[in-house]
């Protein structure tokens, strides 16, 4: 999302209050190991990332669904179409 926003960003100045959510949920998640990096993880170590990157989830999911909305409302018509 942090990518996205960097892009929109260079068309226009984005104006959704609490977009800092992503940042924050970046700075939470960023060394816990995701993707294929779990896959070398012990069985322990998985769990243990497991409810880590569970906890920050839980604790942002309702900002981060609140802006994801906004975005779209605000945003999600300007998008073209190539049909």
């Amino acid at each position: 999302m942090c990518n996205i926003l960097l892009w929109l960003k260079e068309y226009e100045t984005i104006r959704i209050a609490r977009i800092h959510v992503f940042e924050k949920y970046d700075e939470r998640a960023r060394f816990i190991p995701s993707g294929n990096a779990r896959l070398h993880c012990s069985k322990e170590a998985f769990e243990r990332y497991d409810s880590e990157l569970e906890a920050v989830n839980n604790a942002l999911r309702k900002q981060i669904l609140s802006v994801c909305f906004e975005i779209i409302e605000k945003y999600g018509k300007r998008v073209k179409t190539n049909s």
